[in-house]
């Protein structure tokens, strides 16, 4: 909660005040934490904050070291901890090394009650937990032998890991027997091949397709964690949203970054609602809020182009209106940037999932097999063809060399209005690569209504159409593999419509073939998406894969026509 002094955060009946002074949040009164097991964990009375809160406990709990295969019991004593690493004291040297990875198998006391255990989710006081982490400094003297770590991944995010073991492995098996019955459908395709040679090719190049995706996302490793802290400039483009802006601001201004290397910057595209009024409330909130306003609707582009002029930070970072960033998302996003051939980043786009929002279940499961399976799988080859708009990272450099042409883009005679985002990144991935940061997250809204839904599927489909005819001919450049599978998408997208309608109506009529060969190995396809969906995330929301499979071919694959034939007409364009 908030009050005059800064926000107030309890843990039990214990408050924490931290404000923000000069742009730097500072704890301002954190008292002594005790756990029932006599350990006291406390923190400096006044000081500016970290990316992690450290505590301190004199009466350390011990912690037990991996070494030559085993661990040995009570070798070290944690001086002090927080989510992303701790200080280690022994009082003789250890075989640690800075750069040298090891695990630590830790009993996390029952009671304790400091700030950062409200985060660890699934943890079980009394129960030891392995975590891995890199030394990152040795010191030793006489007396007493100090080991700084990090962990490899944060506490919260490692005990989760572990605490849903055994519902990945049974996913996992689940996922390999939907995969061994899609081979035994496709036996069938391979037996009858020269009966109907095109539809069995077809059938074979969706298994391979699918297989070669998943596959592939099955290697894809998060970008390391380099310590990379460039300024970064925010740009918020907002037109007409009262209700989210004030939401998504705030959730910038609350990422873990060093508060003097960001800042942001709300463009307001000629809002006529109360977003002006919300936007001025923001910059008394955070007074170092940037924020600029057209006189009339320009369009995105506009706004976002405009931000880009006026930044100041190495690195342009685009989050939409109604998108609500991680705390780890800025810091985790610029990463990959320390490698000058690195162009731009995607963001993983999860779905703020409403309960009485079926378009958000169904969505939420989509989102993740377009973010976790087709970027994922794009990223190993560094051309993901795709930068969402609701989060996304560029090199100011490269976004003010290409902003000329970006904003006065123009496709068979009409200017483009849609499309910034995939338009923005074939600029990038003529010069550069592009990757994806599974890591780096955020949640948006999505739509709730047939009417916005629909319109925001053309929108897409058109975007889709026309980028990737331009993305073309630098893809046949790209890696075979990624080119095969990037034009095998194109084809197997534009042929789906007419598969469907044979399969599901003409072979039945005309023929008398069920329509259930068709129906099962579609329905297999997406359960496999469903178990990589369920795998990651443990939601029940994967049911609604199957509701989009029946939309798909009910309505959404013939929108693709539809879209292709209609790419000049862009008057809803505009935000």
């Amino acid at each position: 909660m908030k009050d005059d002094r800064g926000l107030i955060i309890r843990y039990g009946k214990r408050p924490f005040l931290f404000k923000r002074v000069n742009s730097v949040a500072t704890v301002i009164n954190i008292p002594k934490i005790s756990a029932r097991n006599g350990a006291e964990w406390t923190a400096p009375q006044t000081r500016s904050i970290r990316r992690y809160p450290r505590f301190y406990c004199p009466q350390a709990a011990s912690i037990e070291i991996a070494h030559q295969g085993g661990f040995q019991p009570a070798m070290a004593k944690i001086r002090d901890i927080s989510l992303g690493g701790a200080c280690l004291e022994s009082e003789r040297p250890l075989a640690l090394a800075p750069g040298d990875t090891a695990r630590f198998l830790w009993r996390i006391p029952p009671g304790i009650h400091f700030p950062f255990v409200a985060e660890l989710g699934k943890a079980h006081p009394s129960k030891k937990y392995k975590f891995s982490a890199t030394v990152s400094r040795a010191e030793s003297s006489q007396h007493v032998h100090q080991y700084a770590i990090k962990f490899t991944r944060l506490i919260p995010e490692q005990i989760e890991q572990i605490e849903t073991r055994s519902y990945r492995w049974l996913t996992a098996l689940v996922g390999v027997l939907i995969a061994a019955g899609i081979c035994v459908l496709r036996i069938s395709n391979v037996r009858g091949f020269w009966y109907h040679p095109l539809m069995h090719s077809y059938s074979l190049a969706v298994c391979s397709y699918v297989f070669a995706r998943i596959g592939l996302s099955l290697f894809y490793r998060q970008p390391s964690d380099v310590g990379f802290q460039p300024h970064v400039s925010i740009i918020i483009p907002v037109k007409n949203e009262q209700i989210h802006i004030a939401e998504t601001v705030r959730h910038c201004f609350d990422a873990r970054y060093p508060m003097d290397r960001l800042e942001v910057i709300v463009v307001d595209d000629g809002s006529t609602d109360e977003t002006p009024k919300i936007l001025k409330e923001l910059q008394a909130e955070f007074p170092d809020l940037r924020v600029f306003h057209f006189a009339e609707n320009k369009g995105k582009r506009h706004a976002m182009a405009s931000g880009a002029e006026k930044a100041q930070g190495e690195i342009l970072i685009c989050v939409d209106s109604d998108s609500l960033i991680d705390p780890e998302a800025i810091y985790r996003i610029v990463q990959p940037f320390l490698d000058p051939s690195i162009g731009a980043v995607a963001g993983n786009v999860k779905v703020a999932v409403d309960p009485s929002n079926p378009f958000s279940k169904m969505e939420s499961v989509r989102y993740h097999v377009s973010q976790r399976v087709i970027r994922a799988s794009e990223s190993f080859f560094g051309t993901v063809t795709c930068c969402s708009g609701a989060f996304a990272a560029y090199r100011r450099d490269i976004v003010l060399n290409v902003l000329p042409h970006w904003l006065n883009q123009r496709f068979l005679g009409a200017k483009a209005t849609f499309g910034d985002d995939r338009s923005l990144t074939n600029c990038v991935l003529k010069t550069h690569r592009v990757v994806y940061h599974h890591g780096a997250s955020c949640q948006t809204y999505v739509p709730n209504t047939w009417r916005c839904y629909l319109r925001q599927q053309l929108r897409w489909k058109k975007s889709w159409a026309r980028e990737s005819f331009i993305a073309s001919p630098f893809m046949i450049r790209h890696h075979p593999l990624n080119a095969l599978m990037y034009f095998t998408g194109i084809v197997l997208t534009l042929l789906s419509p007419w598969v469907a309608l044979r399969a599901l109506a003409y072979m039945p009529i005309t023929q008398h073939m069920s329509f259930l060969p068709y129906l099962l190995g579609l329905m297999l396809v997406n359960l496999l998406f469903a178990c990589d969906f369920f795998y990651h995330t443990r939601s029940r929301d994967w049911i609604y894969i199957l509701a989009f499979v029946v939309l798909y071919i009910g309505f959404l694959c013939w929108q693709t026509y539809y879209a292709i034939l209609t790419i000049p007409k862009n008057h809803w364009g505009t935000r």
